[in-house]
């Protein structure tokens, strides 16, 4: 279990302490715009990973005792969520990072945009909630709670891009 504490307190610290910081700059500095970006994205790969790993190997220790009604009656929240993710990775978006340039395209902001600045985050935030309350044990508190952790912080909060 101490695993999948660490893993779950790296996840979304390695973006935190990375991304938002002025670390960033220096490494991008250091190392260049594309090596940083690359280095960055394996790192957060890695960190899912571990994550993952350290799951799939974790003692459930359950909370509470979820019933087969409660799983069904949040299935229609599990769809939701992976609409928004596939919505989120294939709407165009300008507040992603090395996006910037689509804010020079008229009438960029529309479809999902109009409704939150990053649908993928929302779906992951969603599917994260939902499978903490279905499977109700220490091992997914920590897992999905991570994930919904910085998905929520990072890119849920704030405005839409049509606020902006």
């Amino acid at each position: 279990m101490i695993d999948l504490v660490l893993a779950s307190l790296f996840f979304p610290l390695s973006h935190f302490l990375i991304s938002s910081t002025p670390l960033r700059a220096i490494l991008v500095n250091l190392l260049g715009e594309r090596r940083y970006s690359l280095g960055y994205s394996l790192l957060a790969v890695a960190a899912l990973v571990w994550l993952i790993f350290a799951y799939r190997h974790a003692p459930a220790w359950p909370f509470w005792d979820a019933t087969k009604w409660l799983g069904l009656a949040l299935s229609p929240v599990i769809v939701v969520s992976g609409i928004l993710a596939v919505a989120g990775l294939t709407t165009p978006n300008p507040v992603i990072v090395r996006s910037e340039a689509l804010f020079n395209q008229p009438d960029i902001v529309r479809g999902i945009l109009r409704v939150t600045r990053n649908a993928f985050f929302w779906g992951a935030v969603l599917f994260s909630i939902a499978h903490v309350i279905i499977l109700g044990d220490a091992a997914a508190l920590l897992t999905f709670g991570s994930v919904s952790f910085l998905g929520k912080t990072c890119h849920c909060g704030g405005r839409s891009a049509r606020e902006r």
